[in-house]
């Protein structure tokens, strides 16, 4: 025994390397199915999907993230990684911040779906139909953008600069699609204070005169009456005086010229007119 011990000795570093990795996994694994026998049946009790769609899609990156600290504490007890131990530091903490920044997208992924089939779907306007796309992947590119400016000072690298930088480059972009940024947050104007909607009959100072088919980002589509259509850029709609035929309700009043000969009967003149 004494002999298999001292035999053993050189290795106890990778031994407590190996127990810490089984067990991390053993605790994953339990985690785990705590999760998916007994917090699903209390989740599934609530009147809210909410719930269960968040449980869902974060049960399998807990299992990992178990899984991934069990192995960084495992390389932590090995003895001749000790000099790099450093860098291996840094790279774990990189991909923990990574696999947050994944984890946290995955939860507003799910709440932003959840509202648009639980809430969006049953609300009278298309706002958030409309919104609820842009707002998930500028929060995705938000979210992994703090994640890499993070990652990045961990490694010491000077952050200053490059937000100076990004600062400048986004200034430069701004520019640069000037007329889009424009016709964008026109488009947004419109879904907010809606001077027109779709189905709407409108007619512009321009002269373009039809209904609105189609509100988009950059362009409002409006059909005429011979079946053509016209893209107009949203810009060019919220600086133009509208008319709209629809708003507040589809009737209109107008006046048509009638001629009739001297000495008609009148009233018989009046009964046709209101016939015809």
């Amino acid at each position: 025994m004494l002999d298999l011990i001292s035999f053993l000795a050189p290795y106890e570093d990778y031994f407590i390397a190996l127990a810490i990795l089984l067990s991390s996994l053993l605790i994953a694994k339990a985690v785990n199915i705590i999760l998916r026998k007994y917090v699903t049946r209390i989740t599934a009790k609530t009147k809210s999907t909410l719930d269960d769609r968040l449980l869902e899609a974060v049960r399998k990156p807990i299992y990992y993230a178990f899984l991934i600290g069990g192995v960084y504490l495992s390389l932590r007890w090995i003895d001749f990684l000790i000099p790099y131990m450093d860098l291996i530091s840094k790279t774990f903490v990189a991909i923990f911040i990574l696999y947050g920044a994944n984890l946290v997208v995955r939860i507003v992924n799910v709440i932003l779906e959840w509202y648009s089939a639980e809430i969006a779907s049953k609300t009278k306007t298309k706002i958030d139909d409309h919104f609820l796309p842009g707002i998930k992947k500028a929060s995705t590119l938000i979210i992994y953008l703090v994640a890499g400016i993070w990652i990045l000072n961990n490694l010491g690298i000077e952050i200053t600069t490059l937000v100076a930088a990004m600062g400048i480059g986004g200034l430069a972009v701004a520019l640069a699609f000037r007329d889009t940024l424009a016709n964008f947050f026109s488009g947004t104007y419109m879904y907010l204070d809606r001077p027109i909607k779709i189905g709407d009959l409108i007619e512009l100072d321009s002269g373009e005169k039809g209904r609105v088919v189609d509100i988009g980002w950059r362009s409002t589509k409006i059909k005429k009456w011979n079946n053509v259509m016209i893209v107009i850029p949203n810009s060019k709609i919220a600086e133009s005086k509208i008319i709209n035929y629809s708003d507040p309700t589809s009737w209109v009043a107008f006046s048509v010229p009638v001629g009739v000969a001297y000495g008609s009967d009148l009233e018989k003149v009046e009964k046709v007119t209101l016939d015809v």
